[in-house]
């Protein structure tokens, strides 16, 4: 699946990235995270309470300190999505009233976890239905979109409100994703299957929780609101893996390889390329694989020398938020010209399904 596709002469169309928000274990906003991450801080600590069941030792986390200890992973995730959809409407702060009143609601996009051990079944359903009812602003609940593929739901929800705002059906899109891993069933789960990090498991990820948003909009709807967009979603693509890991069969990365091509290169003509890559890589070997053959694959249209950027390193690995929150973070970014650069690719991978996904995004080009 691809699209967009937009070159040439800016359009009021064009699907733009206005407001973004975070909310992750190294910073309670977006700008804070940042600055947590290009200064190389995690947040990496080893639990008191939380254990694995093999050995009794505490499990590597990267949790957020200042929720409240009792909480889980459910009253845990909506208080970092409601901070983090705040922080992303922030451009309609002085119309929230007015402009997204009856007919203007906000259609919502969420990424949540898929179901697994210690996450009840229609927890996604439920976390949408009472995100409608706290959000500040009118919510379109008619067309409300819920994904629960992981991480790569963010990333795929991006390209359909890019797609959405672009065609007219709808003037702008409130995007996010959210996880936490604290939960004992969940990380036992993730024990039993050798994906946790510890000291004789390297080859795994450090469960970590965060929560991102976007405000996805046309530049029309931007200059309405008397917002200055920070970056534009170029063009997106996904994809499906035919040998992905759990299969236990040799990775050939064909389904990363497909879903970067058609990210940077939709038309077959050369004419895009990326600056810096925002990877989904956490620590788990076959993510690497995959993206070893997919650079090679892409590396025409990727520039020289290779600028990766992969945030699990800081904030661990936050499954359904990982899509919304590198997007959030390299629209903000690519904004702050110290920090970005011109053109970037996102991408990242489904662990427990199939799905590839990737988004092309430029920096606006009034930013400087």
């Amino acid at each position: 699946m691809t699209g967009l596709e937009r070159v040439g002469r800016a359009s009021d169309s064009d699907p733009m990235i206005i407001g973004v928000g975070a909310q992750t274990s190294i910073g309670l906003t977006l700008p804070a995270t940042s600055a947590a991450f290009r200064s190389g801080i995690n947040a990496f600590g080893r639990s008191e309470y939380l254990r694995q069941r093999k050995n009794g030792r505490g499990i590597t986390l990267a949790f957020n300190t200042t929720l409240p200890h009792e909480d889980f992973a459910y009253d845990r995730m909506k208080t970092l999505a409601l901070a983090a959809a705040g922080e992303a409407l922030d451009p309609l702060r002085d119309r929230m009233a007015d402009q997204l009143a009856g007919e203007s609601r906000l259609p919502l996009f969420l990424s949540a976890p898929p179901p697994r051990p210690g996450l009840p079944d229609g927890s996604g359903a439920r976390m949408v239905q009472e995100l409608t009812d706290s959000l500040p602003v009118g919510v379109d609940r008619e067309r409300c979109v819920l994904m629960d593929t992981g991480h790569d739901g963010g990333l795929a929800l991006l390209g359909l409100a890019a797609n959405m705002v672009a065609e007219g059906r709808s003037s702008a899109c409130l995007v996010g994703g959210v996880e936490s891993y604290k939960d004992i069933e969940t990380l036992h789960f993730l024990e039993e299957l050798n994906r946790l990090k510890t000291d004789e498991q390297p080859n795994g990820f450090i469960p970590g929780e965060a929560a991102a948003f976007l405000l996805v909009g046309t530049r029309r709807f931007a200059r309405d609101i008397g917002a200055q967009p920070l970056a534009q979603v170029v063009a997106f693509s996904r994809a499906i893996e035919q040998s992905p890991w759990y299969m236990g069969e040799p990775t050939t990365g064909q389904g990363l390889t497909d879903a970067l091509r058609g990210a940077l290169d939709p038309q077959g003509d050369g004419r895009h390329s990326a600056a810096v890559t925002y990877a989904d890589l956490n620590g788990e070997s076959w993510r690497v694989d995959e993206w070893g053959y997919a650079y090679l694959r892409n590396a025409k249209q990727i520039e020289d020398p290779l600028e990766l950027r992969h945030p699990a390193d800081c904030w661990g690995d936050i499954g359904a938020a990982t899509g919304t929150a590198l997007a959030a973070l390299c629209a903000f970014e690519l904004a702050h010209p110290r920090v970005g650069a011109p053109t970037a690719l996102v991408w990242s991978a489904c662990d427990t399904r199939p799905f590839r996904s990737a988004v092309l995004i430029r920096r606006h080009p009034e930013m400087n």
